[in-house]
């Protein structure tokens, strides 16, 4: 079976996008359907993952993340040398409420740029100013840049391996970008928003745990114009069918983002934020259903 604009508006619940439309038009998104015994025997793997030790995501693994983006620092910066390491590891991946495997090479990189090529239409287009917060190698970046040609790219990274190859991306043309460091858990005051930036972040308050709410406090502090969070946020899954309980159970066992929706939500009810989407898109890993998203702003912005 092979992705369609068609197949896509149904697992997202709306009209795609022409960036996202052209991208499918262009590269072959194909993925076979599991059988109802492939299935089991993918929750029953989950079920044994779960059931032995796994790293819990956090402050410590900053080194572990330096030496991961170290890695993609080579020679030539292209595109293709940006893919993190850890994408395409699984062919088994999340797909409009059921588990595929891939058939085309790299379609979970593949299905992600075809989401964010969509939101990052919707959403970021006319933005003069873009930060995207935990930017790893700076990949997202491309589709942003796609979505606004002219906008004033920042990307902001705990680890120095980041700002690295965001600088051979400017040197090589690849990309113009801005490259600084930043920490979710220390947020730096100093940085500036210009009037009608937008923020985003894309499976990277992942690894935040519970400790959001000081990121949430500086954005609203600083007074962004938008906040996009594409991220596992699992109370927007239902813990009664039990492939959504599993990637519940694996983003606490991981310590994943834990309580930012629910946050948000509290600070709406005390007129702080407005939220303007909060929506699954059926996309995710074999483990989790790390893809869904939710918009606001300060309601001073409003």
């Amino acid at each position: 079976m092979r992705i369609s604009c068609e197949e896509f508006e149904r697992a997202t619940g709306e009209k795609i996008f022409p960036l996202a439309q052209d991208f499918l038009e262009k590269n072959n998104l194909e993925y076979n359907d599991l059988t109802t015994d492939e299935t089991e025997r993918v929750l029953s793997e989950i079920q044994r993952v779960l059931s032995s030790p796994l790293k819990l995501s956090g402050e410590s693994r900053l080194p572990e993340w330096e030496a991961g983006w170290s890695q993609n620092l080579t020679s030539e910066v292209t595109p293709g040398s940006l893919i993190p390491g850890y994408m395409n590891k699984h062919p088994i991946m999340r797909w409009g409420g059921k588990f595929i495997s891939a058939v085309s090479p790299n379609l979970e990189y593949l299905i992600l740029s075809l989401l964010q090529l969509h939101l990052f239409e919707k959403w970021l287009a006319n933005r003069s100013d873009i930060f995207e917060f935990g930017c790893g190698t700076g990949h997202n970046l491309l589709r942003a840049r796609m979505a606004n040609p002219t906008a004033s790219l920042t990307g902001l990274d705990w680890t120095k391996a980041s700002q690295e190859i965001i600088g051979r991306m400017n040197d090589s043309g690849v990309l113009l970008c801005k490259g600084r460091n930043f920490d979710f858990f220390k947020p730096d005051y100093s940085i500036d928003f210009p009037k009608g930036s937008a923020v985003y972040t894309f499976a990277a308050l992942e690894q935040v745990g519970k400790n959001h709410k000081a990121f949430v406090k500086f954005l609203l502090d600083k007074e962004v114009d938008i906040c996009l969070s594409i991220e596992p946020i699992t109370e927007l899954l239902d813990s009664s069918v039990e492939m959504e309980k599993l990637c519940i159970d694996y983003c606490q066992k991981r310590n994943y983002l834990d309580g930012y929706m629910t946050h948000l939500q509290e600070l709406e009810s005390s007129g702080q934020v407005e939220i303007l989407e909060a929506k699954r898109n059926y996309i995710g890993s074999m483990f989790i259903e790390g893809y869904m998203q939710v918009v606001w702003r300060p309601r001073s912005k409003a």
